[in-house]
């Protein structure tokens, strides 16, 4: 008897499974093409299902007498030839006028006063599946797949995020929880990285319980891909590169980790938050870039930012990956929540649909012309800079730096380039100090063509006033890093970074 009652629940469970499945397909069939194939799906396959009991047809009539505002609500995808980036740029005008038409066409602004069907096509949700309105959740599938198309990925998909750590922390989330499902009885999950790689990943790393395994970096500042190798383990789930990293604007070999990856079966995402919207015009202006994108086989997800080289607004970055497979790990969802079915992309909930709205300006404005063009200006004035940099003794270029980006350094204990920092500063300029080794960061942005040739004067100044004058280096900022160098504990130094965050945004009463 009790094994006839177990042998009964699981045929029932058997059932309303797929009585469940039913459901989903009946309400993929009819967003796709409307209310005559749900008809016909509810009369040759739902209707003949033993486990569509009356909660099963509850649930099929409410999808059915709300399919107009289920529709209004699912991401409407651009037309193809809305997808890609044109070659030439918009004007404001023109984009304010192709922004009203998006918006009108996707019932999200009234054409005319009294356009009372508009208005109508805009209804309030208690189904909290897609953020804002239609025509946002259109300019962010044309935002995804315009950077997609950049990065030599037709077939890619993807999300926009608040940022580049947003992005990284949601490749992490969706390949952990790919990796779950694809090894239910791991316990253990490793993600291999250069030190180089940006330390959005450690964060992401402390929050979903992963193992962050670095890899040192050669002479030129590129990941060591025999150390790669060696690091790789059956408890790795992920492979990181960056492209570049930011540090030193130096390209990881991401075609030999891509090997790696094939080899392994292992995901390989790209941080290209730097220089996605960099790299492919300074490859199509002619200069060496190594291959970085969805051109290679292993690569399976990519950052960029759009905020930084595509010129948006800060809090814009989009990720991309090759497969939905993996993509859908990314997304968090709650059905038993009292305030309605509730599914997320995001870290951070909703997108702000103003900057969705800017980053799809930023990009159709400038179209193809206008980023070769500052690519080809930005390039210009770094190869410049470069070329003086390295004509000012001491002072040389760290590693292989592939765009507008680099890092220099001091070969000679009589000129600290910390020190050389705080002199830039003291005559107005911004600088960026790094560590291990030593060196200033350098981010080339088109404007810089006006300031360049002052650049260089002020650095000729700088080096000489602190050749031979070594107390520099205890004062100031100088001071503080050589400290810090001295510490062999990074613990400390971290805990000494917490403290100081803590105490910046103490309100004193």
């Amino acid at each position: 008897m009790a094994t006839l009652s177990r042998s009964l629940a699981v045929l029932v469970r058997v059932e309303h499974a797929v009585a469940g499945l039913a459901c989903a397909l009946a309400l993929v069939t009819y967003l796709r093409g409307g209310p005559k194939e749900l008809r016909e799906l509810v009369r040759t396959s739902l209707h003949n299902v033993p486990g569509f009991s009356g909660l099963s047809r509850k649930f099929f009539l409410w999808l059915y007498r709300n399919r107009e505002g289920l529709r209004d609500q699912m991401l409407v995808f651009p037309k193809e030839e809305k997808m890609l980036l044109p070659e030439h740029g918009m004007s404001a005008r023109e984009v304010e006028a192709e922004l009203t038409r998006i918006m009108i066409e996707h019932g999200d602004a009234v054409s005319q006063p009294g356009d009372v069907a508009a208005q109508k096509r805009s209804p309030a949700s208690s189904m909290q599946l897609v953020d804002g309105h239609a025509s946002s959740a259109y300019l962010e599938r044309a935002v995804v797949a315009m950077s997609a198309s950049m990065l030599h990925g037709p077939g890619a998909v993807g999300m926009m995020t608040s940022g580049g750590t947003e992005s990284i922390m949601m490749s992490l989330k969706a390949h952990r929880d790919w990796a779950r499902a694809r090894h239910p009885g791991q316990r253990r999950f490793e993600v291999v990285a250069p030190i180089t790689v940006h330390p959005a990943f450690e964060k992401a790393a402390h929050l979903f319980d992963l193992i962050m395994v670095h890899v040192p970096v050669d002479a030129k500042m590129k990941v060591d891909v025999q150390a790669y190798r060696r690091a790789i383990t059956a408890d790795t789930v992920l492979l990181v590169v960056s492209a570049p990293q930011y540090c030193h604007g130096v390209v990881d070999p991401v075609a030999a980790v891509s090997e790696l990856a094939l080899e392994f079966d292992l995901p390989l995402h790209v941080d290209a938050c730097f220089g996605g919207f960099m790299l492919p015009w300074v490859e199509k202006i002619g200069f060496h870039v190594p291959t970085f994108d969805f051109r290679l086989e292993g690569v399976s997800s990519i950052s960029a930012d759009l905020h930084k080289y595509g010129f948006s607004v800060k809090g814009s970055s989009v990720l991309l990956f090759r497969s939905p497979a993996i993509r859908k790990h990314a997304v968090f969802a709650d059905a038993e929540w009292p305030g309605g079915l509730y599914a997320q992309t995001l870290l951070t909930g909703p997108r702000p649909e103003a900057i969705i709205a800017a980053s799809w300006a930023a990009l159709v404005s400038a179209g193809q012309v206008g980023f070769f063009n500052r690519a080809t200006s930005a390039m210009e004035t770094t190869v410049f800079l470069m070329r003086g940099i390295q004509a000012i003794d001491p002072l040389f270029i760290v590693g292989e730096p592939c765009m507008t980006a680099f890092a220099i350094a001091s070969s000679s204990r009589e000129v600290s380039i910390l020190a050389v920092a705080d002199n830039m500063e003291a005559r107005g300029w911004k600088m960026e100090r790094q560590q291990l080794p030593d060196c200033l960061h350098f981010s080339i942005m088109p404007h810089h063509t006006q300031s360049r040739d002052t650049l260089l004067a002020d650095l000729k100044l700088a080096v000489e006033a602190v050749r031979g004058q070594s107390h520099l280096s205890a004062q100031g900022t100088a001071a503080i890093y050589g400290l810090v160098a001295r510490i062999p504990d990074r613990a400390i130094v971290s805990e000494y970074l917490v403290e100081m965050m803590n105490t910046m945004y103490t309100v004193s009463s």
